[in-house]
């Protein structure tokens, strides 16, 4: 039998829940080593890509440790057994009927994961809080102008925006890829709320006939340690009669 998770990863409870109306997703999280043996690949029953046979220990072991939590979410949802199989482009390949996301940064993993009867698209980041001087440094790369002029004055508080803005389109990225097919970048959305544990963000282009210039997206952020930790949610759209294919 396999190991739900490598022998050297620790299955972690995190220091918030997720909120009511998110209650249908799966969330799961470890603290993992930088190195992990190669027979926890093994051991786990996860594929180690050929891609990825030469990465460095740590890419490896991030690895790992994120498809693991992915499987136990997916497990959860009603979905055991996940291996980690790809699609063409390396992107993990998940059960009919279920989607989730990966992150992982600082030692922490974690993935989410969800039904597609109740939402189309989910994408989840960790990043470690930017230093003042790197915020600085990558301002107008990860905000627009208009994110740019809304940021507090406070050095630190400064950095923790851009730091909050940079995951939020990291996720928004996560989540709207696997759907569109279309590449998009930091100038292509723009975050124009955040409190309370809440956010929002707002497309600036046009990415399918779904997704249009002026379409928000909702979001949520909590603190990890030194880190912060957005997702980013769409729910699936509500079938009618006029939407729902007939047979026959």
């Amino acid at each position: 039998m396999s190991l739900p998770y490598p022998s050297h990863c620790l299955p972690c409870p995190l220091p918030w829940h997720l909120p009511t109306e998110l209650g249908s997703l799966a969330l799961q999280a470890c603290r993992y080593p930088p190195v992990l043996p190669l027979q926890d690949f093994a051991d786990c029953a996860i594929h180690l890509p050929t891609r990825l046979a030469q990465a460095s220990s740590k890419r490896q072991a991030e690895y790992l440790a994120g498809r693991c939590c992915a499987r136990a979410a997916l497990a959860a949802l009603g979905c055991p057994g996940w291996d980690a199989p790809q699609q063409a482009s390396g992107a993990p390949a998940w059960p009919t009927g279920r989607i989730a996301s990966i992150s992982h940064g600082q030692g922490w993993a974690l993935a989410v994961a969800a039904r597609q009867t109740h939402w189309q698209a989910i994408g989840l980041d960790v990043e470690r809080c930017l230093s003042t001087q790197r915020s600085e440094r990558l301002l107008r790369q990860l905000l627009t102008p208009a994110e740019i002029s809304r940021l507090p004055a406070h050095p630190e508080h400064r950095a923790r925006q851009v730091t909050l803005s940079f995951s939020a389109k990291e996720s928004l990225y996560k989540a709207l890829h696997p759907l569109c097919g279309v590449s998009f970048f930091f100038q292509d959305a723009e975050l124009v709320a955040a409190a309370d544990g809440q956010l929002r963000l707002r497309l600036l282009r046009d990415l399918h006939d779904d997704w249009l210039h002026g379409r928000e997206l909702q979001g949520y952020y909590w603190t990890l340690e030194d880190s912060l930790v957005t997702l980013v949610v769409s729910p699936a759209p509500v079938q009618t009669p006029g939407n729902v294919a007939r047979s026959g």
